[in-house]
């Protein structure tokens, strides 16, 4: 049996409800707010992998391209 120890009442609380409203416990609650953060560090550290590789002109008309597509779907 696993046990969970928050000292933190509002946090414990969040955790209550949630896990309520999703008919779990608090534990797979826990389990899957890590996993969805492991997650995204996963996909952040992705994305740093390719840092670097442009110099900073090319990095500059690759931005500019984006904020114009991103005005264009408006």
């Amino acid at each position: 049996m696993e046990t969970l120890i928050i000292k933190d009442e509002y946090t414990l609380n969040i955790i209550a409800k949630l896990a309520k409203q999703v008919h779990s416990s608090q534990i797979e609650i826990i389990q899957q707010a890590i996993n969805d953060y492991a997650q995204k560090l996963e996909q952040k550290n992705h994305l740093m992998s390719y840092a670097g590789i442009l110099d900073s002109q090319e990095a500059d008309e690759i931005l500019a391209i984006i904020q114009e597509n991103r005005v264009d779907k408006k």
